[in-house]
């Protein structure tokens, strides 16, 4: 299959990366891959800002596209042919622009993975009613077609939601650990405050930055 001249590039660069990069979305034509090409890049900055804050990531959505990680890293990267494939290992991240499911086969989930659904539509119902779900807030996360709402929509009830994050972190819910976990975020505050606390970070670590005196005059805090 040819690519376009992006695509190309990047994958010249697949035997020094240290990070595996996949957008988890299948173009029809070669002309349509600079798109999956910058969402590639744009996963590949969430994947540095993990790295640097020691988190792990595990990423490889089945497009076959790499980019180049930190200097000094060199974990193996495995490419596989679909997204599906990719449910290898413990811990699975998707982060893809897929407005419906494309993963329909609950038996990738037979090795009770911690999914991290961070996309919202990827997981068919029948993922979903196999897993324990948990998420941040279930009347925000079980709308506006999400994987979590069209379950909904299938069994008429929320039953299969079994709680939120602050849940897990209070001890309120225990995860089964012979049943895969989904987690479902529709939009965290805390990881706004994360990525802008590390922005600030780099910014005064460079000697930039302005301060603009009275910015926040009258807001009691």
């Amino acid at each position: 299959m040819q690519v376009s001249t992006p695509i190309s590039s990047t994958l010249q660069l697949a035997q020094q990366a240290g990070t595996a990069v996949g957008c988890g979305r299948t173009y029809p034509c070669a002309a349509e891959a600079g798109e999956s090409y910058r969402e590639a890049a744009r996963a590949l900055q969430s994947a540095r800002f993990l790295g640097e804050k020691s988190l792990v990531r595990f990423e490889d959505l089945g497009e076959r596209i790499t980019a180049q990680a930190r200097p000094g890293t060199n974990p193996k990267i495995n490419v596989v042919d679909s997204a599906a494939d990719a449910f290898g290992d413990d811990l699975v991240i998707l982060a893809t622009v897929a407005g419906e499911p494309h993963i329909f086969d609950p038996a990738v989930l037979a090795h009770a993975p911690v999914v991290l659904h961070l996309s919202l539509r990827d997981l068919a119902p029948e993922l979903i009613l196999a897993a324990t779900n948990i998420t941040d807030d279930i009347d925000h996360a079980v709308r506006e077609r999400t994987s979590l709402h069209l379950t909904e929509q299938r069994v008429g009830d929320r039953s299969f939601v079994h709680g939120t994050i602050a849940d897990v972190l209070r001890g309120d819910l225990v995860r089964d650990p012979s049943r895969a976990a989904i987690f479902a975020p529709f939009g965290l505050g805390v990881l706004d405050i994360a990525v802008g606390g590390w922005v600030y970070e780099r910014v005064c670590e460079a000697g930039g930055g302005t301060v603009v005196n009275g910015f926040f005059d009258g807001v009691a805090r």
